[in-house]
C-alpha cells in the first residue's frame, strides 16, 4: 500500500499551477504549426494567405497580452488572495481557443491571442509567487525547476496534434484543457498561508497544519508574520535602498532577459521557418517535435539534478552549452549563404539545435523561471515577480517580432550568432552575480547577497 507524505497537498497545489501555466505556454508554441496553416490556403479559416506583418503581429500579440495579464492578476493575487487568482487566470483561454476554432477573420485571431497572452503572463507572475509561498525550504528548489517539465510536455504536445489535425481539430482540442485545469484548481488548489496570514490568522494556521501534514506549525507562521510586518509596505524604490534586494533584482531581471536574448523563444516560435531552410534531413514539421520533446525528457532529470548541485554549476554549464550549440547552428547557416555545399552537413542543424534544447532545459529555464520565487521576501516577492514577467514578455515580444526582419537583413546564421554572443554575457554574468540557493533558509539567502 502506497503512503503518501504528509505534505502531499503541497505537491497537488504547486503541480496543478505549474499545469496551468503548462497550458499557457501553449501560445507560444501555437505559432509553428498554425502559422504554416495560415500561410496556405487548404487549411485556412481566413480565406488567404497572412502577409509577413501579420504573423509577426499574430506571433508576438501573446506577450503584449503577457504584459497586460501580469499586473492586472497579480492585482487580483494581492487583492483578493492567489486561490481566486490562479482559477480566474484561466479564464481568458476557455474563451480563446473555442474564438480561434470558429474564427473566419483576422481580427478575430488578433484578440484570441490577446486573451491567451493574458493568461500567459498571470501565470507568469502569480505561478512563481504561488509555489513559493506555499512552499517548504527543502523542496521549493524541486517545485520550481517543475515548471520547465511542464512547460515542455505542453510544447510537445501542441506540436504533435498541431501537423496531424486540421486548423478546426486542433482548437477544438486544445479548447478541452483550460476547463480541465479550472475543475482542478477549484477542487484541489490551497489558498497561500502568506496571504492569509494578512486577513485571518486561524485561517493561515488551518491551511498551513494541511499543507505541511502536520501540527507543528506555529514557528513557520511566526517567521510568515514577522517577514510580512517587517515588509508590509513594500514598495519597488524600497528595493534599490537594500543592497540585497538589488542585487536580487539584478539577478532575477538579468537572467529574465538572457532567457530571451538567447533565441529560445524565437527557435519556439518559427522552428519550421527555420528549418525549411536547411537542405535536406528531417521534414521541417517533424523539427518543431523533436525539440519540444529535447526540451520535455531532460526536464525529468533538471529537479534532480538541481537538487543535487544547486543552481550554480548547472547554470554555467547550460550557458556555455548554448554558446557552442548556437555557434555551430549559426555557422551551417552562413555556411549555406556563401554557397558552401552542406547537403553533406543536413544532420548538423539538428544536432545542434537538439543540444540547444538540452542545455536550456537542464538548466538555464528552469533556472531563470524559479529563482525570482527564491531570493526575495514574500511582500518584495510580488513586486519583483511583475518586474521580472513585464521584462520576459516586452523582451519575448521584441525577439519574435524583430526576428523575421533580422533574419531577412543578416541572415539566420548571423542572427544566432549574436545570440551565441550575448549568451556569452550571460555566463559572466551568472558567474559573478548568481549565488547558490540549495539547502539554504531565506534568511541565509538575503544575508548572501548584502555581501
Amino acid at each position: 500500500m502506497t503512503v503518501l507524505p504528509s505534505n502531499f497537498r503541497v505537491y497537488v497545489s504547486v503541480l496543478i499551477g505549474h499545469f496551468g501555466l503548462g497550458i499557457s505556454f501553449f501560445c507560444l508554441s501555437w505559432s509553428s504549426p498554425i502559422l504554416a496553416k495560415l500561410d496556405g490556403t487548404d487549411d485556412n479559416p481566413l480565406g488567404r494567405k497572412l502577409s509577413s506583418i501579420e504573423s509577426s503581429i499574430i506571433a508576438s500579440l501573446p506577450n503584449v497580452g503577457g504584459l497586460l495579464g501580469s499586473f492586472f492578476f497579480g492585482f487580483i493575487a494581492r487583492k483578493f488572495g492567489r486561490r481566486i487568482a490562479m482559477i480566474s487566470i484561466g479564464i481568458p483561454t476557455l474563451v480563446a481557443y473555442p474564438l480561434l476554432a470558429v474564427t473566419t477573420n483576422i481580427w478575430e485571431i488578433y484578440i484570441a491571442r490577446l486573451l491567451c497572452g493574458l493568461t500567459f503572463g498571470g501565470f507568469l507572475t502569480v505561478d512563481i509567487m504561488y509555489f513559493a509561498e506555499v512552499s517548504e525550504s527543502s523542496n521549493r528548489s524541486v517545485l520550481g525547476t517543475a515548471m520547465m517539465f511542464f512547460q515542455s510536455i505542453a510544447g510537445v504536445i501542441l506540436l504533435i496534434i498541431g501537423p496531424a489535425t486540421t486548423y478546426f481539430e486542433f482548437h477544438v482540442i486544445f479548447s478541452v484543457f483550460s476547463p480541465v485545469y479550472l475543475i482542478l484548481a477549484y477542487l484541489f488548489l490551497s489558498e497561500s498561508p502568506f496571504y492569509l496570514v494578512q486577513k485571518d490568522y486561524k485561517k493561515a494556521e488551518d491551511c498551513l497544519k494541511k499543507l505541511r501534514g502536520t501540527n507543528i506549525v506555529q514557528d513557520e507562521l511566526d517567521d510568515i508574520k514577522r517577514s510580512l510586518e517587517n515588509n508590509s509596505q513594500a514598495h519597488l524604490r524600497e528595493m534599490f535602498e537594500s543592497r540585497a534586494l538589488t542585487k536580487g533584482l539584478l539577478i532575477g531581471c538579468g537572467l529574465t532577459i538572457f532567457q530571451q536574448l538567447n533565441g529560445l523563444t524565437v527557435v519556439t516560435t518559427y522552428c519550421q521557418e527555420i528549418f525549411d531552410e536547411v537542405e535536406g534531413g528531417v521534414p521541417s514539421h517533424i523539427a518543431p517535435i523533436l525539440f519540444s520533446s529535447i526540451l520535455f525528457l531532460p526536464s525529468f532529470a533538471a529537479p534532480v539534478l538541481i537538487q543535487k548541485l544547486g543552481i550554480r554549476i548547472p547554470l554555467l554549464a547550460s550557458c556555455i552549452g548554448i554558446f557552442i550549440s548556437e555557434f555551430i547552428f549559426g555557422s551551417y547557416f552562413i555556411m549555406k549563404d556563401l554557397g558552401v555545399t552542406v547537403s553533406s552537413l543536413s544532420w548538423l542543424p539538428l544536432c545542434s539545435i537538439l543540444v540547444f534544447g538540452i542545455s536550456n532545459s537542464l538548466g538555464f529555464c528552469p533556472i531563470a523561471l524559479a529563482i525570482v520565487g527564491e531570493i526575495f521576501p514574500m511582500n518584495y516577492k510580488e513586486i519583483a515577480t511583475s518586474v521580472c514577467a513585464t521584462l520576459f514578455n516586452t523582451f519575448a515580444f521584441l525577439a519574435v517580432l524583430t526576428f523575421p526582419y533580422l533574419r531577412d537583413f543578416f541572415g539566420v546564421g548571423i542572427v544566432f550568432w549574436i545570440y551565441g554572443g550575448l549568451t556569452v554575457v550571460c555566463t559572466c554574468f551568472s558567474y559573478v552575480f548568481v549565488v547558490e540557493t540549495k539547502g539554504k533558509t531565506l534568511n541565509q539567502i538575503i544575508k548572501e547577497l548584502d555581501t
